[in-house]
C-alpha cells in the first residue's frame, strides 16, 4: 500500500503502526514464512507418497499453523512496549506450570518427557517458554540496572536456574542452551560489570561440560562429530550428499532424491532439502535473509535509548539467530548434530507459533516514533 495513502498525522492505530513498524523486517519474515510452506510441500512429499497420500497431505497442517504465526506476528507486533511485558511475565508464568505438567503428565518419546497433549493437539511448552523467558528476564534485569545483588537481578537469575533445571529434567539438552544463550546475551547488554559477564560465561561453560559427562546422548553426539567413525553418521552425510546432489542451483523443487533417505527432512534437515532442490545459491540467499533480519535490528536496537526494549530485543534476537545456527550448522557438519528447528522454515507447528509470537515482540519493541525507516 503506497505511503500516501497512509497520512503521517492519522492517529488511528493503523496508521501509527504502519509508521512505526520495520516493514522490511517484517516482509522478510514473511517471506520466509511463506517460502517454509512452499517447501513443506517437497519435504512431506515422500511420506505422503508412502501412506497412499496427496502430495499435500502431510503438508496442510504445516501450513495451517503458519498462517496463524504470521497472524500473530503481526497481531503482536501492534502492542507497545508495557503490552509486551505484561504479557510475556504471564505466559513465562504459565510455561513453568506447563513445564512443570510436562514431567508429570507428559508424552515420553525416546526417553524424554518434552509434550503436553492439550485439546487434542501436542504442545511443547519449552518452544513457548523462550519467548517469554526473554521479555520477562529482561524486564528484571533491567530493573536491576546494572547491580547484581539487586532483587530483581537475582531474581532473574532464579528464573533462568528454574526454566532450565526444568529442561534439564526432560531432557532437553538444546532448549537449555538456547535459554543460556539468551540470558548470557541479555545480561551482557544490561549494563552488569564485565567480570560479572566473564563469570556467567565460565558458568555457562561448566555446564555444558557437565552435560557432558551427565547425558549420554550429549557426549556421543560430541564423540561422533569430532570422531566420525565413532558412531552412526547416517543423517548428516545423507544432508552433505543432498548439498553435493544440488550443486549450484539444485535439482529443482519436488525432485529431489537424497531427501527420501533423510527421516527428519521435514524438521531438522529441511535446510539439506533447500541445497539439493534449490542449490547452493538459494541455500546462501536464505541465509543471508536471516542474515539482513539479524543486522537490521542490532543496528536499530544499538540506538534504542529504553533500555527495556534493548535488552528484551537483544534476548529475542538470541534466541532467532542461535535456533538459526545450530539447525544451519548441524546440516552442514559444522556442529555436533542437535534437534533444532530453522526459524519459519522447519515443521513444527509449537515452534512455529512460539516464533511467530516471539518476533511479533521483537517488531513491537522496535516500534519507536523516534526511529523511522
Amino acid at each position: 500500500m503506497p505511503h500516501r495513502l497512509i497520512p503521517k498525522r492519522d492517529n488511528s492505530v493503523f496508521s501509527q503502526w504502519w509508521w512505526s513498524a520495520d516493514l522490511p523486517v517484517l516482509a522478510a519474515l514473511a517471506a520466509l514464512i511463506f517460502f517454509g510452506m512452499l517447501l513443506s510441500f517437497s519435504a512431506t512429499q515422500p511420506l505422503a507418497a508412502s501412506l497412499g497420500q496427496q502430495h499435500y497431505a502431510r503438508a496442510m497442517p504445516h501450513m495451517a499453523y503458519a498462517l496463524v504465526a504470521l497472524a500473530l506476528l503481526v497481531a503482536v507486533s501492534f502492542l507497545n512496549a508495557d503490552a509486551v511485558r505484561r504479557a510475556a511475565i504471564i505466559a513465562c508464568a504459565a510455561c513453568v506450570v506447563l513445564l512443570v505438567a510436562t514431567l508429570v503428565i507428559g508424552t515420553e518419546i525416546k526417553g524424554a518427557r518434552r509434550w503436553l497433549n492439550v485439546f487434542g493437539f501436542s504442545v511443547q511448552p519449552s518452544e513457548f517458554a523462550k519467548p517469554a523467558f526473554a521479555v520477562a528476564a529482561a524486564w528484571l534485569l533491567t530493573a536491576a540496572g546494572g547491580r547484581f545483588r539487586h532483587p530483581a537481578s537475582l531474581a532473574a537469575f532464579g528464573l533462568c536456574a528454574l526454566l532450565c533445571g526444568l529442561l534439564l529434567l526432560q531432557p532437553d539438552i538444546g532448549q537449555t542452551v538456547i535459554v543460556i544463550f539468551i540470558f548470557g546475551a541479555e545480561f551482557f547488554v544490561a549494563g552488569f560489570s564485565p567480570f560479572l559477564v566473564a563469570a556467567l560465561a565460565l558458568l555457562g561453560a561448566l555446564i555444558l561440560l557437565g552435560a557432558y559427562h551427565l547425558f549420554p546422548h550429549v557426549a556421543e553426539r560430541i564423540n561422533i562429530f569430532l570422531d566420525p567413525a565413532s558412531g552412526d553418521t547416517y543423517q548428516v552425510e545423507r544432508s552433505l550428499e543432498a548439498f553435493g546432489a544440488g550443486g549450484w542451483r539444485g535439482v529443482g523443487l519436488l525432485d529431489g532424491q537424497i531427501k527420501q533417505k533423510l527421516p527428519d527432512r521435514q524438521s531438522d534437515f529441511i535446510f539439506a532439502v533447500i541445497g539439493e532442490e534449490m542449490g547452493f545459491v538459494f541455500a546462501l540467499l536464505v541465509v543471508l535473509t536471516f542474515m539482513f533480519i539479524a543486522v537490521r535490528v542490532l543496528l536499530k536496537l544499538s540506538r534504542e535509548p529504553r533500555a527495556f526494549a534493548a535488552v528484551a530485543g537483544v534476548g529475542l534476537l538470541t534466541q532467532f539467530i542461535a535456533q538459526t545456527f545450530v539447525n544451519v550448522g548441524s546440516s552442514l557438519q559444522m556442529i555436533p548434530t542437535k534437534g533444532m528447528t530453522l526459524p519459519f522454515l522447519s515443521h513444527g507447528g509449537s515452534s512455529l507459533l512460539a516464533m511467530g509470537l516471539g518476533m511479533g515482540a521483537l517488531l513491537a519493541l522496535l516500534r519507536s516514533p523516534h526511529i523511522t525507516r
